[in-house]
């Protein structure tokens, strides 16, 4: 029967594994640091700073320099994302609606603009229909309004405030087709700076 090894006997054992299995591991170097930094900036076209300006009240934003280091913009890596919910609520506040314009709301939406957007509604009847669109945050949207085979589209830059947002927000008409009901669609589509760096929000009303 082989000899137990006593308390101490096994502490040592662990103890020299352990210093063996530490001797093996192989710290990063500078250059697997810069691969790193490299890696998520390319992803997230972001600063710290950036980030943090992004963060800020309902009255203001600052969001220069996004995207502006010639590199492609991709989803923010985990712990670094832009705050796009506060982006789609400011863009959503800066929509220049009076009570007379709300009573004529028939569809709206607001939220990230994380990928592409459409919306659809099978239940139209109006005659002439407005669409009023905003984004906040960096880059463009190009959106379009359908109701039936008509079609209307156009291109907004996004606004860096709530206040540029509702200055720069966009109003279009579109009549209706003659049949009742039909479908109403609105898409938008932001540019590479604008994607995962900005919210949008707009209103369909009937005429």
């Amino acid at each position: 029967m082989p000899d137990l090894l006593s308390e101490d006997d096994t502490r040592s054992a662990f103890a020299d594994v352990r210093a063996a299995e530490l001797s093996l591991v192989r710290p990063p170097g500078t250059a697997a640091a810069h691969r790193t930094v490299r890696r998520r900036r390319t992803t997230a076209a972001l600063t710290v700073a950036g980030c943090a300006a992004l963060v800020l009240g309902a009255a203001s934003l600052g969001i220069g320099g996004l995207g502006d280091d010639g590199e492609t913009p991709g989803a923010p890596p985990s712990g670094e994302a832009v705050n796009l919910t506060a982006l789609a609520e400011i863009a959503r506040a800066a929509l220049p609606l009076d009570d007379e314009e709300r009573e004529r709301v028939v569809n709206s939406s607001s939220g990230p603009l994380d990928a592409d957007i459409r919306n659809t509604d099978d239940a139209g009847r109006a005659t002439t229909y407005q669409l009023l669109i905003t984004c906040v945050g960096a880059g463009s949207i190009h959106f379009q309004l359908a109701a039936g085979a008509n079609r209307i589209e156009e291109e907004i830059d996004c606004g860096a405030t709530r206040m540029a947002a509702a200055g720069g927000a966009m109003l279009l008409s579109l009549p209706g087709p003659e049949s009742r009901p039909h479908e109403i669609a609105v898409t938008v589509e932001p540019d590479v700076r604008a994607l995962y760096h900005a919210g949008y929000a707009y209103v369909v009303m009937q005429l």
